[in-house]
């Protein structure tokens, strides 16, 4: 499957099977000076320190979101730093790909069992960022001086409904639509 095809849907199998070569794709990303310089034209200093702490895979993976995003004619610049800055909330806990792995699989096979594993400190850390990373990420790009459409973007990537009718719904439902395929 290539960066850009669109996500499988469907059995429990299929969505690990789409996790797994998710996982598989970001486990050697290469970030180049150039990829850097194009995250510049997006954020500010603040913003960008921020998307630069990312695990090497996060930041390849919103790279591949902003890039679906402007191949599908997007230039809306709060949708476009939401589509970097979207995961930021992660390095809250620091997950490695082993996190990673078990709450995938949790959400897919024991998805009420999954949030017996989150918890603030200790070992089970990485996992409350997991859980949490949208509302962290949405305190981070405030932080960093990202504006409130920026801000609300983050904060709701991975609500069920997206609601209908305003620009920010519109960004939201294209947001997460780009997210899922990359």
């Amino acid at each position: 499957m290539e960066a850009g095809a669109t996500r499988v849907e469907g059995s429990a199998v299929q969505r690990i099977t789409y996790r797994v070569w998710q996982a598989l794709v970001g486990l050697s990303p290469k970030i180049t000076d150039a990829d850097r310089a194009e995250v510049r034209t997006w954020l500010n200093e603040r913003q960008y320190r921020l998307w630069a702490q990312q695990a090497p895979r996060d930041q390849a993976h919103t790279l591949r979101t902003l890039r679906l995003l402007l191949s599908w004619g997007h230039n809306e610049r709060p949708l476009l730093q939401a589509a970097l800055l979207h995961d930021v909330g992660k390095i809250a806990g620091r997950p490695r790909l082993w996190h990673r792995t078990v709450w995938v699989v949790m959400g897919v096979v024991a998805p009420r069992q999954r949030s017996r594993l989150v918890a603030e400190n200790g070992w089970r850390r990485p996992f409350w960022a997991l859980a949490e990373h949208p509302r962290l990420g949405a305190e981070m790009a405030r932080s960093a001086g990202s504006d409130d459409d920026v801000v609300w973007l983050i904060a709701h990537h991975q609500d069920e409904s997206v609601g209908e009718g305003s620009q920010r719904a519109r960004w939201l439902a294209t947001l997460k639509e780009a997210d899922r395929q990359t």
